[in-house]
């Protein structure tokens, strides 16, 4: 009898062991986890041929890195770590293996003698070879301001092209159709594509979830470019029209393509970024349906379209101190309640 019962004692731990393991084996698994090379490989993939990129950050640097020296992926980019600039025995030793970048000094330090700012380095790069576009891939260094009124960025996929100000005019449907194709495009294990934070595999915390906001910021700040320009040209117009000055009909045309894609990108946004959605998506999609039914009166979907995101932006403000002392977060409150209340205002 004492035999039966050992026996069975351990036959019931067994059991809870493998339940343990069994709901811990999919929390663990990793094994369809690429996540870091897809994004690498959409970072490099629509890069001219033998494009020069300057990266900053753990993620953007070593994603990029492994798929050029272990998978051998866009080797003819030429990639370069802004951090490791900084180090005055990196370009003594390193820069000869980046024969399509010109070094203006001996690191990059723009306060410091001998060393170079980013305007500087761009400014040299640009004269020695004006026909090979350089990117930037992890954003500008934070204490480096030399680069503004002289160079800004646009995007282009998980990078962005830097250009000079001013140098060619912002135009909407050619700047989509050459962004477009370089738009990243990662198929998600299928863990990562719960939407509930509470159940998700990779939440806050996690690279991954890094990775997963960083691809749908890619396909956002093109919508934003967009809708920076459809909102600068509406106050072009607005003044035309109080000087009495029709607006030109191709502009307004344009102005409202430029407002319909960027409701058609953000939305693909919202409806597949994990929880939570950025407050911001919900703003500006909200505002591109306000700008399209001032623009189309008769469209009141636009307007019903307009009081939805409106509402997901206070959905996600209400709990948030850092959205409700945003500029605008009152009036759209505002204005959402004079829709409850049967009013329709813009």
């Amino acid at each position: 009898g004492r035999r039966i019962i050992e026996l069975g004692a351990l036959g019931i731990t067994l059991s809870l062991l493998a339940a343990r393991v069994s709901m811990s084996f999919s929390a663990m698994n990793e094994r369809d986890n690429n996540m870091f090379e897809h994004f690498g490989r959409e970072m490099l993939r629509p890069l001219p041929k033998n494009a020069r990129l300057i990266v900053k950050g753990d993620l953007i640097t070593n994603s990029a890195r492994y798929v050029q020296r272990c998978l051998h992926f866009r080797r003819d980019v030429q990639m370069v770590d802004m951090a490791m600039l900084t180090y005055k025995w990196f370009v003594p030793v390193q820069g000869a293996n980046f024969p399509g970048f010109t070094w203006p000094g001996t690191h990059y330090h723009p306060y410091e003698p001998a060393g170079f700012s980013m305007r500087g380095l761009l400014d040299a790069n640009f004269a020695a070879d004006s026909a090979t576009p350089i990117f930037l891939a992890g954003g500008w260094h934070e204490e480096d301001f030399t680069h503004d009124g002289v160079y800004e960025t646009q995007p282009f996929g998980i990078v962005d092209e830097i250009v000079k100000v001013g140098a060619v005019p912002f135009q909407p449907r050619r700047f989509f159709k050459k962004v477009k194709r370089a738009l990243p495009n990662i198929t998600f294990p299928p863990a990562a594509m719960v939407r509930e934070s509470r159940n998700h595999k990779y939440p806050e915390g996690r690279w991954e979830r890094v990775v997963m906001k960083d691809y749908y910021q890619a396909h956002h700040k093109v919508a934003y470019a967009l809708l920076t320009w459809g909102l600068s040209t509406a106050e072009r117009h607005t003044a035309a029209m109080h000087r009495g000055q029709s607006p030109p009909v191709k502009e307004t045309a344009d102005a409202v393509w430029a407002f319909e894609r960027c409701v058609e990108l953000i939305e693909w946004c919202v409806e597949r970024h994990p929880e939570p959605v950025p407050s911001f998506y919900f703003r500006n999609l909200g505002i591109c349906h306000q700008r399209l039914w001032g623009m189309q009166p008769a469209k009141q979907e636009h307007h019903e379209a307009m009081i939805r995101a409106f509402r997901g932006y206070i959905d996600v403000g209400k709990d948030d101190p850092k959205v409700q002392q945003e500029g605008g977060f009152d009036a759209v409150v505002d204005i959402v309640r004079k829709a409850d209340a049967g009013q329709q205002v813009a």
